[in-house]
This record gives structure tokens, C-alpha cells and sequence, in this order.
């Protein structure tokens, strides 16, 4: 009789054994499995953001008299601007009053907004590309899967640059190319922090 209770208790302690075994396993697994989706998450968000020395943004070369509206509008403004400021060299051509200075201030003004145009058509090239690649990342549902998998600090840092990019292109008051630039290097620096287990 001794000997079935020890066979029974060998065989429910061995049982026991075996579950608790494969409940680790499968617990291990689905840690592995995790941690994969969110490295997976966080390699293609880095993948998009721009690089922070060539990032070009609005305050690199506005100077504020472009007006307060949305980046894609300033080109027009801009342009209007330069006519005016071609227009009246013009008129400043055919007077015989003119002074050097005068015409140096409009040849001057001419050469600045020529320069702002190109700087800002090559800002606006940049930031659609920009714009479609988080615009491709959060259709394909990669934003909720942020949300699921990312640490806290990485997903407030992701909400924060978004915020500053909009910002900055759709109105830019107050918001200068050191403010997107902080909020990637933060992005970066949460995300790297989190795949190494530091992160919250």
C-alpha cells in the first residue's frame, strides 16, 4: 500500500512539475515574443525620424516677416514680397537721385528673400517626405502598437514631437528647430533606454 501512495505522489509531484515547467516556458516565450514586437516597433520609428544635423526647420532662415501662417502659404507671401522688392528696384534704376545705400538695402532685401525661398522650398521637400512617412508608419498601425508595447516615457516622447512638428510647421510661433531636435534625441535616448530594461 506504501508503495502506490509513493508512485501516486511521484506521479502528481512529476505532473505538477511538468506544468509548472511549461508554465515558464510559455511565459518566457511570450516575454521573447514581446520584446521582439516592441524592438520591431521601435526599429521602425527610428527608421523615419530625420536626422537631427540635417534637419532643416523654419527658424534656420525666417526672420519672422514672412507672416504667421502655415509653412506651405510663406512661398507666396514670399514670392509677392520679392516682386515688390524687384519692383522697386526698378523704379530706384530709373531715378537719378538714388543713393548707393538705398539701392544696396533693395538689392540686399532681393538677395534674402531669393535665398529664403530656396531654403523654405527645400524645408517644404523635406517635411512631406517627413509627414508621409509617419503618416505611412500610423496607417499600417504601428501607432497602436506603440501604444501597447512602448514605455511611457517613449510614447509621451513620440506624442511631444509630433506635437512640435505640427506646430512648427503649421504655424511656427515659438517652436525653433532645437525644440523638434530635443524631442527626437529624447525619443532615441527613451527607446534605447527601454530596450535595455531602464525605462518605465
Amino acid at each position: 500500500m506504501t508503495e502506490y501512495i509513493i508512485a501516486i505522489i511521484t506521479a502528481i509531484t512529476s505532473f505538477i512539475g511538468a506544468y509548472v515547467a511549461s508554465s515558464l516556458a510559455m511565459k518566457n516565450k511570450k516575454q521573447e515574443q514581446y520584446f521582439a514586437e516592441k524592438k520591431r516597433i521601435y526599429y521602425e520609428l527610428a527608421t523615419i525620424l530625420p536626422d537631427v544635423e540635417k534637419f532643416l526647420a523654419q527658424s534656420d532662415y525666417m526672420d519672422g516677416t514672412e507672416g504667421n501662417c502655415g509653412a506651405e502659404n510663406k512661398i507666396s507671401i514670399m514670392k509677392i514680397q520679392l516682386e515688390d522688392a524687384e519692383s522697386r528696384k526698378q523704379k530706384l534704376i530709373g531715378q537719378t537721385d538714388v543713393t548707393k545705400e538705398s539701392m544696396h538695402d533693395v538689392d540686399t532685401e532681393i538677395n534674402n528673400l531669393q535665398y529664403k525661398i530656396k531654403r523654405h522650398e527645400e524645408y517644404l521637400t523635406q517635411m512631406r517626405q517627413l509627414k508621409d512617412k509617419i503618416d505611412k508608419f500610423e496607417l499600417e498601425g504601428n501607432r497602436n502598437l506603440l501604444r501597447i508595447f512602448a514605455s511611457t516615457n517613449v510614447w509621451n516622447s513620440y506624442v511631444r514631437f509630433n506635437v512640435a512638428l505640427d506646430n512648427e510647421y503649421l504655424c511656427n510661433i515659438g517652436v525653433k528647430k532645437e525644440d523638434i531636435t530635443y524631442h527626437i534625441n529624447d525619443l532615441i535616448a527613451y527607446m534605447r533606454m527601454d530596450l535595455s530594461g531602464g525605462c518605465q
